[in-house]
């Protein structure tokens, strides 16, 4: 059984490549590559992507007729500044998924503000019919005690407040969702809002 000859690689000590291209660690295991034909090699405690085609030339198994060291030396250089690129590309992708929780959430408070805007809406509805079903009565029945007349309308004044208030709120989520995906907007200033759109109208129970 014949064992397969391995070359050192001279700028990488330890590891060791072979004819056909297996590279191999200190310990003698073969490496795996990636879709791009590289293999991770560690030093300095650093982990590096370097090239099979630049492990050979490395180990002097591919010469070109035009090599000389000054290009081989911008070669390396070349695979270091790749390697510091590919870690900020990894670590905007990282803000990236950042900003995109904060979109779903924002959409998701959206979504809420509008469900509640359509049973606000509704419970408005109901109470314009009510109004009018007993303006209608009261018409009928000839003139009556003017108080309900004035506790229902402003019944109804709070009603169009809220109804405001909410879409208010609903224009300055859309706002941030927009600036977000733009990117005009940063992470931490889309999770502030005036505080006066958050000021809560007074409930019926609070009504004068």
């Amino acid at each position: 059984m014949t064992t397969e000859q391995r070359y050192p690689i001279p700028e990488w000590p330890g590891y060791t490549v072979s004819l056909e291209g297996e590279v191999y660690s200190p310990r003698g295991a073969a490496l795996s590559c990636d879709s791009r034909g590289r293999v991770v090699l560690r030093k300095d405690a650093r982990n590096h992507r370097v090239p099979i085609g630049l492990c050979l030339r490395m180990a002097g198994l591919l010469q070109h007729p035009q090599a000389d060291k000054a290009g081989y030396d911008a070669l390396v250089q070349r695979c270091y500044l790749l390697e510091d690129e590919l870690a900020e590309v990894q670590k905007r992708l990282a803000t990236h998924k950042d900003q995109t929780a904060d979109i779903v959430r924002l959409e998701g408070e959206r979504d809420k503000l509008f469900a509640d805007l359509a049973e606000e809406r509704k419970e408005t509805a109901a109470a314009k019919a009510q109004a009018a079903k007993e303006k209608k009565a009261r018409i009928s029945a000839g003139p009556k005690s003017a108080s309900k007349d004035a506790d229902l309308e402003r019944r109804l004044r709070w009603a169009r407040k809220l109804n405001g208030h909410l879409l208010a709120l609903i224009r300055k989520l859309r706002g941030i969702i927009t600036d977000l995906e733009s990117g005009k907007r940063t992470r931490a200033s889309s999770l502030r809002l005036d505080e006066d759109i958050y000021l809560q109208p007074q409930t019926i129970d609070e009504l004068p």
